[in-house]
């Protein structure tokens, strides 16, 4: 799960408009490129 965290703070981080708006955008593009098994892998609960 820290991984995930860790990702997604990068992701945040490197937008550089730091409205709220701005931010929550970046977090859903962030998870939006995820697929379900990328995100259960990157949380560490999906080992294959």
């Amino acid at each position: 799960m820290e991984d995930l965290w860790r990702e997604l703070k990068e992701q945040v981080a490197a937008c550089l408009e730091r409205s709220l708006d701005a931010l929550l955008e970046s977090c859903h593009r962030y998870f939006e490129a995820l697929s379900p098994k990328q995100t259960l892998q990157t949380a560490g609960a999906y080992l294959n």
